[in-house]
């Protein structure tokens, strides 16, 4: 594959590639390369599922259509296992976040940290709303919807890689109810809108103070709660729940300013999506975690489970779901 890429940088470019060096991955099955000529960079990307890959590109279009900054396209293998993306740069919004915090304010954030999460919101209410008129939901992968079963998924992933991983005692029957009871309670959300699904500050570039976005190839029609609880719920940022009330206003002005909708209703579900979110995220950690020893995700389970008390805390979705609510405390006290 190294020697594809460097075919398809030389054929783009009209230089060969003087270095390739494969970059760190986390959860993807994507493996990144930092492509270098004399004059060009850019990166290269292999991975096999093709679905997902006709679904980045086609996305990456048409969000670069938008105004939207996301990486353009260069060149696409004939097999489209192996393409050339533009390089957006390696600073994340999440490294700025760590960077500005001192050893005695661990969930603080800068001024300036704080105008980048705000301008992240302004530009996700563009790929929510606009996106949603323009995408090919047709190339939508693995699913072209998040709905309820999309919803079932999830807290299936979740008791299967982190619950029976830490072999946490639980009434199956009555579980699996209340998970359905869940996901039938937050699929009441209208779902019209394109859902970026893993819209965190790892996923947002840092450029000269310019934003750039990636990793939407998992994106869906899906509702809007989603992705805002993914920004200011990533339990590896840690921000305070001053700090994301502030940042949930703005937002809900931005889309205002779009659509409109009623906040009220928008909150009401809100805290639900915290809920299945936090329930998705400890499911990734018990696997890429407990099961394949990623240290990054090892070191995000106790995080994850310090969220999910204090979404526990201030709730009421759970309030006739007993089994799942005394199974979340349980394991938000260190299983």
């Amino acid at each position: 594959m190294e020697n594809i890429l460097k075919e398809l940088f030389e054929s783009f470019y009209g230089e060969a590639a003087v270095s390739l060096v494969r970059l760190p991955g986390h959860a993807s099955a994507r493996v990144r390369f930092l492509m270098r000529g004399s004059n060009n960079i850019c990166l290269g990307v292999v991975h096999s599922d093709v679905k997902e890959n006709r679904a980045f590109i086609s996305f990456a279009r048409t969000f670069r259509d938008l105004g939207l900054n996301v990486p353009e396209v260069y060149l696409v293998a004939s097999d489209e296992t192996v393409y050339l993306e533009e390089y957006l740069g390696e600073l994340t919004l999440y490294d700025c976040l760590l960077q500005s915090r001192t050893c005695s304010d661990q969930t603080g954030i800068e001024d300036s940290v704080l105008s980048l999460y705000k301008y992240a919101l302004k530009n996700l209410v563009i790929f929510q709303v606009k996106g949603a008129e323009k995408i090919d939901f047709g190339l939508c992968h693995p699913r072209k919807s998040y709905d309820a079963e999309s919803m079932m998924f999830d807290l299936e992933q979740f008791r299967l890689w982190f619950l029976d991983v830490n072999k946490v005692s639980y009434n199956a029957t009555l579980l699996f109810s209340e998970f359905k009871e869940l996901a039938d309670s937050l699929a009441q959300a209208p779902s019209e809108y394109f859902m970026y699904r893993d819209f965190q500050a790892r996923n947002i570039i840092v450029n000269n103070r310019a934003l750039g976005f990636v990793d939407f190839q998992s994106g869906r029609k899906g509702p809007l709660q989603y992705d805002v609880v993914s920004l200011l719920y990533q339990v590896q940022a840690g921000l305070s729940s001053d700090i994301r009330e502030l940042l949930l206003d703005h937002y809900l002005l931005e889309l205002n300013r779009l659509i409109s909708i009623n906040s009220n209703t928008f909150r009401e579900l809100f805290d639900g999506f915290v809920l299945i979110r936090l329930y998705q995220v400890l499911a990734t950690y018990g696997r890429e975690g407990l099961i394949g020893k990623k240290e990054y995700f090892l070191k995000g389970i106790p995080k994850a489970l310090g969220a999910l008390s204090q979404a526990l805390g201030r709730v009421n979705v759970l309030a006739n779901m007993k089994e799942l609510t005394r199974v979340s405390k349980l394991i938000s006290k260190g299983c």
